[in-house]
């Protein structure tokens, strides 16, 4: 892993802050006000991370989801959805099906996928079911969900699958991903297109609207020390406004790729068993599962920072001028406050 630079970056932040004196003694010296010192939004450099909070969680968040007021939760473990405000205030408890395991919001509604019945759920804001749908076969295991503007999309794991719930109540559509057991782990959206990472694939699938494959790139090698591919593929996925990037647990590393040609631009170390990923305020954040950390990259791959988060970290979202951190096995939420 690449070594922290907070030596260096003190060191030009010192000396960034010297001649700012200087330059405001001198403007003083001739009557004048001196340069107004910007803030990271307007000099174009990401916003720091001003304060780091947990909050207590019932068992296993797994997934994130915010409504523009809320933020939600599964919370695997306790076969709840749960409701949190954004100063870590628990606001509401909700039943949708057995293990709720992801979460994607529409706009209107927050959807629910069960993994221990193979459904998702339409709930309201207010938690009322409203729809519970189907996915696939016994034994799918709905693992992410992605709302694209019109259409519901469902990753099932164990099901192999993705599945189009249209957003108008025609029928939903399943396709197939191809490869022998590829489980389908994460989606992500680049505004025409979805990307599909699957945990038993080294390779990043992408479906046009209509479910159709218009791509499958490579993006690594599978281990050698894995008796078969599964666990050597995609465990998340992130779209950055030009490229893709999919984090590998099993080679405790990240690939940025073109988002046009699926390229391999490059690969870079981050820490132990990276679960997601996730594109956000100038930067790529990468949550270790092992290691109870947070990664921030810059979007040269170059390491910025290393938080510590709770345990086992699983699920990043951006809301409310932060970044969420759900961690699974420390029954915790990690808020990472911006500037």
């Amino acid at each position: 892993m690449p070594m922290p630079t907070a030596t260096a970056t003190a060191i030009h932040r010192l000396a960034a802050l010297a001649v700012l004196a200087i330059t405001l003694a001198a403007a003083a010296a001739c009557g004048g006000a001196g340069p107004e010192p910007q803030d990271s939004a307007e000099s174009g450099e990401p916003p720091p991370v001003i304060g780091v909070q947990t909050f207590d969680t019932e068992q296993g968040p797994r997934a994130l989801a915010f409504d523009g007021e809320h933020l939600w939760v599964t919370l695997f473990g306790a076969e709840i959805v749960a409701k949190y405000t954004l100063d870590g205030r628990n606001v509401g408890n909700y039943t949708a099906g057995p293990y709720p395991r992801a979460l994607a919001f529409d706009g209107s509604h927050m959807w629910v996928g069960n993994s221990g019945d193979n459904t998702v759920t339409k709930m309201s804001l207010d938690g009322e079911t409203l729809q519970t749908l189907s996915i696939g076969t016994p034994d799918t295991s709905p693992s992410a969900l992605l709302f694209d503007g019109a259409n519901l999309w469902v990753a099932a794991s164990w099901g192999n699958s993705v599945t189009i719930v249209p957003g108008d109540g025609g029928p939903p559509k399943t396709v197939r991903i191809p490869g022998y057991h590829p489980s389908p782990w994460a989606l992500a959206y680049d505004g025409g297109e979805v990307w599909v990472a699957s945990m038993g694939s080294n390779s990043l699938d992408r479906l046009n609207a209509r479910g159709e494959l218009t791509g499958a790139f490579k993006f690594t090698e599978i281990p050698k020390n894995l008796s078969s591919g599964w666990g050597g593929g995609g465990t998340s996925v992130t779209f950055d406004g030009e490229s893709v990037w999919v984090a590998v647990a099993s080679t405790d590393s990240v690939a940025k790729i073109d988002a046009d040609d699926g390229a391999v631009l490059d690969r870079y170390p981050v820490g132990d068993w990276p679960t997601a990923i996730l594109a956000a305020a100038g930067s790529v954040w990468v949550a270790n599962f092992l290691d109870g950390s947070v990664d921030r990259l810059a979007m040269d791959g170059s390491l910025m920072k290393t938080y510590e988060v709770g345990r086992g970290p699983h699920a990043l979202l951006e809301a409310g001028g932060a970044i969420w951190v759900a961690n699974f096995q420390g029954d915790s939420l990690t808020k990472l406050a911006l500037r």
